[in-house]
């Protein structure tokens, strides 16, 4: 993906998006899991995202919000290397 594309995600309408696109997307930027539809979003998902931002915690639905995840985003505010 180029780095011009980076922030694309959000200008892809829901119908065109796919579990794999948006991962590819979320690797590159944490943030973008606020542009995910919910049904997409995966415990693998999240902590892509949490990996690349530690804020993108917000983003992550309560019932995938887990110990090690909450653990993942406190180290990396923390300590700015992942654990995982």
């Amino acid at each position: 993906m180029a780095f011009y594309d980076m922030e694309g995600l959000k200008y892809i309408p829901d119908s065109e998006k796919t579990y794999e696109k948006c991962l590819e997307y979320i690797k590159t930027n944490g943030w973008l899991l606020n542009y995910v539809p919910l049904h997409m979003r995966t415990i693998e998902m999240c902590f892509e995202a949490v990996k690349q931002e530690s804020d993108a915690l917000q983003f992550v639905p309560e019932h995938l919000k887990s110990y090690e995840l909450c653990l993942e985003a406190l180290h990396l505010r923390t300590f700015k290397t992942p654990i995982f």
